[in-house]
């Protein structure tokens, strides 16, 4: 067997970009906010050189922005990126939740149910956060039971980007996290009578539903939920 053993500096570099990506998408890094990588490689007990190349790979993900002269600060949405977001999300979906529908077992769906059994406690136990990520672990698994590998893995590179915005709607409607739990479970049972109409329905509302508190359509714009 063949080992590979990853390098100090490696190893560090990972480290720290896990670390910084997990705070800018949990919003702990707020948009617009300056990071500094002597700070953060004290915080980590690292060298600044790591931290500067996770800079650089968060910088070609688009999670960060060079400043002239300066460093780098967290580079939020803007609202045009948000919109494209929530219309590739609901085309593959959509495509995903046709598919899953024929697959969806009794197995399945119990795991569904557990999975938004924990969501909902995570709401009760007052962390939203937590119930927001679950709620996007519900809709992957819905992604995975379609058997498309290729649709799943794409889904799953736009959960952070879902995750981040849900944040961001959390923080401005309180009671948005419970209107997700309640919208996915009518479409979990739209899944346990194999009712395809209904369940695109569903999902197609939820999905617009957060939209339409992004774009402003109850009084609010939606460049409020972003620094360009």
């Amino acid at each position: 067997m063949i080992q590979v053993r990853l390098s100090p500096r490696g190893g560090a570099q990972d480290r720290a970009y896990q670390f910084i990506k997990a705070r800018i998408l949990d919003q702990r890094y707020a948009a617009g906010q300056r990071l500094r990588a002597q700070e953060l490689a004290e915080s980590m007990s690292i060298s600044r050189t790591p931290v500067r190349e996770a800079f650089g790979r968060l910088e070609q993900e688009g999670l960060l922005r060079r400043e002239d002269g300066w460093g780098f600060s967290v580079r939020g949405l803007t609202p045009d990126e948000i919109i494209d977001l929530f219309e590739v999300r609901e085309a593959l979906e959509l495509s995903a939740l046709a598919l899953a529908i024929p697959r969806i077992d009794s197995a399945r769906l119990l795991d569904l149910t557990r999975q938004l059994d924990d969501s909902a406690a995570a709401l009760r136990g007052g962390r939203s956060a937590d119930s927001i990520r679950l709620a996007r672990r519900f809709h992957f698994a819905i992604a995975q039971a379609s058997g498309n590998v290729l649709l799943a893995e794409m889904i799953e590179g736009l959960n952070e980007r879902i995750h981040q915005v849900g944040l961001m709607l959390a923080a401005r409607f309180p009671n948005r996290p419970a209107e997700v739990l309640e919208e996915n479970r009518a479409l979990l049972d739209a899944l346990a009578e194999r009712d395809t109409r209904r369940a695109a329905r569903v999902l197609k509302a939820h999905i617009r539903r957060s939209r339409d508190l992004v774009l402003g359509r109850e009084g609010r714009d939606a460049r409020r939920f972003a620094v360009v």
